[in-house]
């Protein structure tokens, strides 16, 4: 794939000379004549990651546009854009300014084509292993929230594949409503978090080998706020927090633990809210036999707007030849799941 480049410049002689010389060196290129619009781009949804931006533009310079890309492409949105100033400054203070707003490097107008190149290149490298590190860091994240997963999954060894079927069905219904790939990516992440607060719940009851009753069934309804209550202020586990709080909650408002209704519950909340008891219904429990697929399937229908989204249940009805594939690769001898 092309590395693409922004030029920002109000010279349109300028503007045409870099963007011959780029498309040359097999850069994708973007070309705009003033600062807002640079702003327009780079803040919008996958921006160029390497910048030629003059410092003097109409209705915002450079050095503008420059201090608000920094303030607003930080970590929490996990790219990094490496921006050169064109300028025809030269002296000590106006190299600071530009460094102090942002700017990685500086070429001095006319831009050399064999230094411009060589500094693109040194742009490219410190992206290169930008993305190599938060790469890293979102395998070591994966890890960490699969652990969580795993440790929820650990105290009722009877859920099986299900951490996995939960984030299969989950991620199907999230990408089938046209959501952006990263959140049905998140969905795939976090879904599977959603009991991790039965941490929290005693053996007694999580493990009780018989139907609940109504004063132990209190006690288990709590692991819906424990596990917000774990996964709540940390910023990157917000999705989790939400799905775990709200995915027992109802479309009529009879659900817990804040009786929320319709579009009040969290989107990800009720696309698990779905595909939990679906997956629950499925597999054997200690006090059931596991149903079949056309069986859990009638559930989906005769609890739209009820307790499910009417608008997830109507996809999940249409699409239930792919629910039937994925519980396929769960299917045993032994009936565990039907």
């Amino acid at each position: 794939m092309k590395m693409r480049v922004l030029v920002a410049d109000d010279d349109a002689t300028i503007r045409f000379m870099l963007k011959r010389m780029l498309e040359k060196w097999n850069y994708g290129v973007e070309v705009v004549d003033n600062g807002e619009d640079a702003l327009r781009i780079l803040c919008g949804e996958s921006p160029p990651r390497l910048v030629l931006l003059d410092w003097s533009m109409p209705k915002m310079d450079g050095i503008e546009v420059c201090r608000i890309i920094r303030k607003r492409l930080g970590d929490d949105v996990g790219l990094y854009v490496y921006i050169i100033m064109l300028t025809s400054r030269s002296d000590v203070a106006d190299v600071r300014a530009g460094l102090d707003a942002g700017a990685d490097d500086f070429i001095r107008k006319p831009a050399d084509p064999g230094e411009l190149r060589s500094r693109l290149a040194s742009g490219e490298r410190t992206i290169d292993y930008e993305n190599r590190l938060r790469t890293k860091e979102k395998e070591v994240r994966l890890e960490c929230y699969r652990a969580l997963g795993a440790l929820a999954e650990t105290r009722d060894q009877e859920t099986g594949r299900h951490l996995e079927r939960i984030a299969d069905y989950s991620t199907l219904l999230a990408s089938l409503l046209g959501s952006p790939p990263a959140f049905v990516e998140d969905m795939r992440t976090f879904s599977p978090l959603h009991d991790i607060g039965k941490v929290g719940i005693p053996d007694s009851i999580l493990l009780a080998p018989r139907r609940l009753e109504p004063r132990e069934f209190e006690i288990m309804k709590t692991h819906s706020e424990l596990g917000y209550q774990i996964l709540h202020g940390r910023p990157s586990m917000e999705m989790a927090a939400e799905i775990c709080r709200s995915h027992h909650e109802k479309w009529n408002g009879t659900g817990y633990p804040l009786g929320l209704s319709g579009d009040d519950i969290p989107i990800t909340a009720r696309i698990v809210a779905l595909v939990d008891v679906y997956d629950a219904l499925r597999s054997r429990r200690h006090y059931k036999q596991p149903w079949t697929h056309e069986k859990a399937m009638g559930v989906v229908k005769s609890d739209a707007g009820v307790h499910f989204d009417p608008k997830l249940s109507e996809i999940a009805l249409d699409m239930e030849k792919e629910f039937r594939k994925i519980g396929l690769a769960s299917e045993t001898e032994d009936g565990d799941y039907a």
